[in-house]
């Protein structure tokens, strides 16, 4: 793959992009080998390929996330496009977020929670880097999905909600208003709890 007769190669960026759509298929194959190996050789064609073919890899990633199939291809995509998110160039970071956010709010609506705690990881990495491109309309969609996972019954998805959260307001164009807002909206539902509470 890392040849430089196969990278000069007329049909090289349609090789590439199916070999790390099978390779991620691979990262949720029955045998636990088989998932190793894929998971090494994954690491090991985006290594080799990062320099010259990374905006090519970022959009492979993506496609995987954007599919939001299987815990273990999905969870192999994020922490990776996270690790690459700081090269995305300026200019595409507003279409990124365009369609990074609603595959966020997505993921954040599925109950595995191994896929939640890579999200959670993922976030600041991703939102490091694109965080500035966001909307309003984008944080209170993303605040809404985690806010809702807060009252979750699993306390590891109640944590990666609430470590969502904080990454999303921090690291957004106006941390001090959503900050406010996301308090705000905690204190309301804290009120409206204890009314109930109190009626009963």
């Amino acid at each position: 793959m890392c040849n430089s007769g196969v990278k000069g190669a007329p049909n090289f960026s349609h090789l590439l992009s199916i070999a790390i759509e099978i390779l991620l298929q691979l990262c949720d194959d029955s045998h636990s080998d088989v998932r190793m190996i894929a998971d090494e050789s994954l690491n090991r064609v985006i290594r080799a390929m990062a320099d010259n073919n990374v905006v090519k890899i970022q959009v492979e990633l993506h496609k995987e996330i954007k599919k939001n199939g299987n815990p273990r291809s999905l969870r192999a995509a994020l922490w990776r496009f996270a690790e690459l998110c700081h090269l995305i160039r300026p200019q595409k970071g507003k279409p990124y977020v365009v369609n990074l956010i609603p595959c966020i709010i997505h993921i954040a609506q599925r109950t595995e929670e191994p896929v939640l705690e890579t999200l959670a990881a993922a976030m600041p990495k991703i939102f490091k880097a694109l965080g500035n491109f966001t909307s309003d309309i984008d944080m209170k969609g993303l605040l809404k999905a985690f806010l809702q996972n807060l009252s979750s019954s699993s306390a590891v998805v109640r944590r990666t909600a609430a470590a969502s959260i904080l990454t999303v307001c921090l690291n957004c164009r106006n941390p001090h208003v959503f900050i406010s807002y996301i308090l705000n909206t905690i204190l309301d539902v804290a009120a409206s709890m204890a009314g109930v509470i109190a009626a009963v």
